[in-house]
């Protein structure tokens, strides 16, 4: 028997429709060293029959105490060396984990590492998998300020939809806020891990993984959470050089949920007003380096009470 290197934790949530496909994606790897932790958030449908046919452990909950702290009760219990953060609507390719444990294993300045993220349809229909991946491109920007193409490369974000870490380096770091509830805690991790460990985050190209991308941003109000919360990231590490150097991921992924804020909103006036509130905004923070904290906690602000006006005027 293989020895346990590493956790995979997965948190659940009437999630029968994707469970299978997720546990016996897990279960065909040709790496055999994990264990499966899956916690069920308060599941009424039938996840949990469906979960418990398979050799996992299961924390359950009665209620759905979100994402986030689904994720940080379990990393809390871990004892192995790496852990493997990853969401049940997620399939991956059979070299997935050998993969990403072998590149753990050869870098020694490695925290966190994200595996390349494609489309969930196309990966199940057997087309071309490898290309850009859907959680950095298509609902945030992020990829597209770093070279993809690459083996691998180090990056400013990794995704909490398959983040893998070294449990053993990052400690007491490798945790979430759970004021967050759920979107963007990822981010405000990459920020922390690399500005107060010191450890790098990677993106590592020859590792897959397929996700339906549409279905977790189709169940909750994805504008109004997640511009909130990557407000707070932005208002809490603007005066870190770290962020400063990963600038062009974070105004891009800022820019994109802008846009679909407007677009969904203020369709007639995003084209105009849009546009030009952020990318002036955003130019001016990048040439001062800083910002007047009093105006983004103003912004956070009108975010929590979802105004029935909506205006970034920084």
């Amino acid at each position: 028997m293989s020895q346990i290197t590493i956790t995979i934790i997965v948190p659940t949530f009437n999630s029968e429709r994707y469970a299978r496909s997720c546990l016996d994606s897990i279960f065909v790897q040709t790496y055999k060293g994990f264990e499966v932790i899956v916690f069920d958030n308060g599941s009424n449908d039938g996840t949990l029959n469906l979960v418990e046919e398979y050799p996992v452990k299961i924390v359950r909950s009665r209620e759905n105490v979100g994402w986030a702290r689904a994720n940080n009760l379990c990393i809390r219990g871990v004892k192995t060396k790496y852990v493997f953060l990853l969401n049940i609507d997620t399939v991956l390719d059979p070299n997935c984990l050998r993969r990403l444990y072998e590149f753990a294993e050869s870098k020694n300045d490695l925290g966190c590492v994200s595996p390349a993220i494609v489309e969930y349809s196309e990966f199940l229909s057997g087309k071309k998998t490898m290309g850009y991946p859907l959680t950095f491109d298509i609902r945030s920007g992020f990829i597209r300020a770093y070279d993809v193409n690459k083996e691998y490369v180090e990056v400013g974000f990794v995704p909490g939809t398959a983040l893998f870490a070294n449990l053993d380096r990052l400690q007491d770091q490798l945790c979430f806020r759970e004021d967050f509830f759920m979107y963007h805690e990822d981010v405000e991790l990459s920020l922390r891990i690399i500005t107060k460990t010191g450890f790098k985050l990677y993106f590592l190209n020859t590792a897959i993984v397929a996700h339906d991308s549409k279905q977790s941003f189709s169940r909750f109000s994805t504008c109004r959470l997640a511009l909130r919360n990557l407000f707070t990231c932005l208002v809490e590490y603007q005066n870190r050089k770290e962020f400063w150097e990963h600038f062009s991921a974070y105004g891009r992924s800022l820019f994109r949920l802008y846009k679909d804020f407007y677009c969904q909103y203020y369709p007639f006036t995003y084209p105009i007003l849009g546009t030009f509130y952020l990318t002036a905004s955003l130019f001016k923070l990048k040439e001062n380096k800083s910002m007047d904290l009093s105006r983004l906690y103003e912004v956070n602000r009108k975010l929590d009470k979802w105004p029935k006006r909506f205006e970034f005027i920084f």
